[in-house]
């Protein structure tokens, strides 16, 4: 599959899960049933679409720098397979908004997009762990 047509898989996916109707393995597995892809593409864009919930904190943050639709620019940070393939996908100005966001340093971002957690997982995690307990 051509990599513009997997990331645009990922990006219709994503725009349905973030709505949060249902669960989200729900409205992959449904996705999966409706749309006849190969086992590659089911894991690529399975693993686009969970590492985006896992990091939705960071990935939100970095996409707000972007242009074009959200959905598009989440799946372009999450994607789950080897950059030079999804260079092929990119526009040049999502090429340079990507390279901008890989430089990045977790030092330079704030806590709650570091961790990635949620906030009442936080507090008790601090006081177990200390102050120093992120990256």
């Amino acid at each position: 599959m051509h990599p513009n047509a997997l990331l645009d898989c990922c990006s219709e996916l994503l725009k349905q899960v973030l709505k949060f109707d249902h669960p989200a393995d729900m409205v992959v597995s449904r996705y999966f049933r409706d749309m006849r892809l190969g086992p590659r593409e089911r894991a690529t864009v399975a693993e686009t679409i969970y590492g985006v919930l896992r990091k939705k904190n960071l990935y939100s943050y970095l996409d707000q720098h972007g242009s074009g639709p959200q959905e598009r620019r989440l799946a372009i940070l999450g994607f789950a397979a080897p950059r030079d393939f999804l260079h092929g996908a990119l526009t040049e100005q999502e090429e340079d908004w990507l390279s901008r966001c890989d430089q990045v340093k977790p030092s330079d971002l704030m806590e709650l997009h570091r961790h990635n957690l949620p906030q009442w997982l936080v507090e008790p995690l601090k006081e177990q762990l200390g102050e120093d307990c992120w990256p």
